[in-house]
């Protein structure tokens, strides 16, 4: 998911709500210093995201092994601590799910997570016929998956008594 588009779902949202997994911190990606990354955050307003989304729109950020990196609305976002590579991109169904209040959470992850993997499952063919960018998007559909169950669990786990 591009920056841009991120900007836009989070003015769609209400900004007053708190969202338990979410991001901040914006930096230059340590897996591809032209990419950008936020940094996870619990318990933070939709607004607080959408006010480190828009800041990092013409930022320049430094590399991890120097060289200055200009950010647009086009740069594909990253969630990964500031210096780490953690291959987990923020996808359309990541962040719908950040947005998603608390309610059955851990069932609604767990759907989610199970269709991921099944279109994971349909799409899997050699990584030799991708591209870069097709091969990104694979990489993202297992690290989606294995995000959602994650956060499936740490919900489930803060829902009981």
């Amino acid at each position: 998911m591009n920056l841009g588009d991120i900007i836009t779902r989070l003015e769609a949202a209400d900004p007053q709500q708190v969202v338990k997994h979410g991001f901040h911190n914006p930096h230059s990606y340590r897996g591809d210093y032209y990419d950008l990354a936020f940094e996870p955050a619990t318990d933070i307003t939709v607004a607080d995201m959408l006010e480190a989304a828009r800041s990092a729109v013409g930022a320049t950020y430094q590399g991890w092994k120097g060289g200055d990196f200009k950010m647009n609305e086009y740069d594909w976002c990253w969630l990964s601590e500031e210096g780490t590579a953690s291959g987990e991109t923020i996808s359309p169904l990541l962040l719908d799910f950040m947005l998603t209040s608390s309610v059955d959470r851990p069932t609604v992850l767990r759907e989610a997570a199970d269709t991921l993997h099944a279109l994971r499952e349909k799409t899997d063919v050699n990584v030799a016929e991708y591209d870069r960018y097709d091969f990104r998007q694979r990489i993202a559909l297992s690290d989606g998956v294995s995000l959602l169950r994650r956060m499936a669990d740490e919900s489930a786990k803060e829902a009981r008594p």
